[in-house]
């Protein structure tokens, strides 16, 4: 028999929730799941959203009545992420071990084996940063938009394009994003 918390919402409660979200709020959701699956080889951003909503549906993934449902959503993103983090290095582990740093293809040619440049710490870092990101962004719709657009290498006017986005918003959104990045980042080189 499994005990359910009191403050745990019911099945049927994170169905009601995940149909009353706004075309706002999936945007929010979808901008932080690309921004989450940046780097991962084996599952998009749709699918890292979509396995977070499975999770809490399910059951594996306990909503709390008391916290919002787009922060526990993303909070299931960076856990699903990071784990696919840790398989993906494993991998590159692995196969480094088994095979150096090159492979035999069908055809006999030689193809590199996966980029593990970054050392691990590098990498945690990197996550440490990119959640902090989210954080400062994570009321900003049209930030989230743009950054996201960024590290998915889109140019501005890509990132205008797909999102019905004029030049001068967009550069309105830049500005907010840089100042709200130094001032989260004060000691960041210029440029960075």
């Amino acid at each position: 028999m499994t005990l359910v918390h009191q403050d745990t919402a019911t099945r049927e409660e994170c169905a009601r929730a995940l149909r009353q979200l706004s075309d706002r709020d999936l945007g929010t959701l979808d901008e932080l799941a690309r921004l989450r699956a940046v780097g991962l080889t084996s599952l998009s951003a749709r699918d890292l959203l979509h396995e977070a909503i499975v999770r809490m549906l399910d059951g594996r993934r306990k909503w709390l009545r008391d916290v919002p449902l787009i922060a526990f959503l993303r909070g299931v993103m960076r856990s699903i992420a990071s784990d696919q983090w840790r398989r993906q290095e494993a991998a590159v582990v692995v196969s480094e071990s088994a095979i150096g740093t090159e492979d035999e293809t069908a055809d006999g040619a030689i193809a590199e084996a996966p980029d593990a440049s970054l050392a691990p710490e590098t990498r945690a870092a990197a996550a440490q940063t990119l959640s902090r990101i989210e954080e400062l962004f994570k009321s900003d719709a049209e930030a989230l938009t743009v950054l996201a657009g960024m590290a998915t290498g889109l140019s501005p006017r890509d990132i205008q394009e797909e999102n019905v986005m004029s030049k001068t918003r967009y550069a309105s959104t830049q500005r907010r994003i840089r100042r709200k990045l130094a001032r989260a980042f004060p000691n960041r080189p210029e440029g960075a």
